[in-house]
């Protein structure tokens, strides 16, 4: 056996044994906030097609204000259902959040305030019915 397939054994058992060795508390970390991780899904359904457009870019405003607080990670992501099923919901957005405190931050900061302010006369006027759930991680 070379010196090198023996070093490059060594090295793969050294990342899968101990990986909290190689990757530190970041890694640790992720595995103690599991428990908080939750996924917001709204369904939606708009007055009209033709508001889709101003619907995302709405949606987009706030990632940019989600982004601006520190978690560009973070980002309400929009599907539209595909044309060939029925279902009753056409529209949803969704996110991610690593814990209820991060969310709080990020719902309550000044800006993300301001934006909801900004825009929620016309999303009421936008949006026809919006079912909102929460869900966890079950793996």
């Amino acid at each position: 056996m070379s010196k090198f397939t023996m070093f490059f054994i060594i090295i793969v058992a050294f990342f899968i044994g101990i990986p909290s060795a190689i990757f530190g508390q970041e890694m640790t970390k992720k595995e103690e906030n599991k428990e908080g991780v939750f996924r917001a899904v709204h369904l939606v359904n708009l007055n009209s097609v033709e508001n889709e457009a101003e619907f995302v870019a709405i949606l987009n405003d706030f990632n940019k204000v989600v982004a601006e607080v520190g978690y560009p990670n973070i980002r309400y992501n929009v599907w539209k259902e595909r044309g060939d099923r029925e279902g009753k919901y056409k529209y949803i957005f969704e996110s991610t959040w690593p814990d209820q405190a991060t969310y709080d931050k990020v719902h309550e900061n000044e800006k993300y305030q301001a934006v909801f302010e900004k825009y929620k006369a016309r999303w009421e006027e936008l949006v026809n019915e919006d079912v909102y759930s929460r869900y966890v991680p079950l793996n």
